[in-house]
């Protein structure tokens, strides 16, 4: 039996650009909200935005019998242009695992290779697989920042600033949606008594390496 509870509040966000990645973490706690300042680069130059975290409910999938719980969260991601790199945690009991917790990261492509094996398995006919997440797409408030960094010189500072507040934020927003329907997606299965313990969910989650279903997708489009 699972139950969905909302105990976790993201806290803060950190935005930083290292070498043309925009990393992207939130911190969670109990019921609490924070104020913090950090640098994101755009076109040219630096701004700081000023970033106020949106208390929100955060639904894990918790499984009531201790012997069989599997618990799978997204802790990080980093993007690079149209590539995200999710970092996955996972807490179980499970016996077919080989570790009780475990860490991997995953890019898009191995979501839609394990979506796309679970809806074309016999085995699991007649089951609803999680709609696999949509692509990650930051083009729209890439391009608009990247504009509005070519005109700093054109407009009043106060007018740049808020502008670029407000491009900050909508594109911190599209990120954050993203990593969480990759992760809902992830919790779901977790929390299906079938679909937890298939073979390639559980490769998926616990094998540390690269999937080579990352060049294979890449071509299939």
């Amino acid at each position: 039996m699972t139950a969905s509870v909302g105990l976790l509040y993201v806290t803060a966000v950190f935005v930083k650009e290292m070498n043309g990645f925009i990393l992207v973490e939130d911190y969670l706690e109990e019921n609490s909200t924070s104020i913090y300042h950090d640098t994101v680069s755009i076109g040219g130059g630096s701004v700081f935005p000023q970033i106020q975290s949106q208390s929100r409910p955060r639904t894990e999938s918790l499984d009531l019998n201790p012997e069989s719980s599997l618990i799978v969260e997204i802790s990080g991601a980093v993007s690079d242009k149209d590539r995200v790199v999710f970092t996955i945690h996972t807490k179980t009991t499970l016996p077919e695992f080989k570790h009780t917790e475990c860490t991997v990261k995953r890019m898009h492509e191995e979501f839609v290779w394990l979506h796309n094996y679970l809806i074309e398995h016999d085995q699991y006919a007649g089951y609803i697989v999680p709609p696999v997440p949509p692509k990650p797409d930051f083009d729209a408030s890439r391009a608009k920042l990247q504009r509005l960094g070519e005109s700093e010189g054109s407009m009043p500072k106060e007018d740049l600033q808020k502008m670029k507040t407000e491009l900050e934020a909508e594109y911190l927003a599209t990120f954050k949606k993203t990593v969480a329907m990759h992760e809902v997606f992830l919790q779901r299965l977790a929390a299906h008594p079938a679909l937890r313990h298939d073979h390639n969910f559980r490769v998926f989650l616990e094998y540390e390496d690269e999937l080579s279903v990352r060049t294979k997708t890449r071509k299939e489009k």
